[in-house]
């Protein structure tokens, strides 16, 4: 039993350590050039830009954020009407059987 055991515990740690190798491996093939783009690359592909084309950057996003500030605005709206008209009906909904016995009387 000690060997299975041993045998067990031997491969635990061989796939254990081949995890963390494939790992180790996937970060520094895959994820670190990336950062390391975003770091460098990225930052010197802005200085290069020209400055009127940031302003017009600037100017996109800011018209990109009041369109979804507009949109959001109109959904919350839309959810704030719907939720009015539900409790309304429930009201009316309790308050008809009560009209209609009391016009029965």
């Amino acid at each position: 039993m000690d060997e299975v055991e041993e045998a067990e515990q031997q491969v635990d740690g061989w796939l254990n350590s081949l995890h963390s190798g494939l790992a180790n491996q996937m970060a520094d093939s895959m994820v670190f050039p990336l950062i390391q783009f975003r770091e460098k690359d990225l930052t010197g592909y802005i200085c290069m830009l020209n400055p009127l084309l940031l302003g017009q950057l600037k100017a996109d996003m800011m018209r990109e954020v009041a369109y979804t500030r507009r949109k959001q605005h109109q959904a919350s709206l839309q959810y704030y009407c719907a939720l009015n008209a539900l409790q309304y009906r429930k009201r009316v909904a309790m308050l008809e059987p009560m009209l209609g016995y009391t016009q029965a009387q």
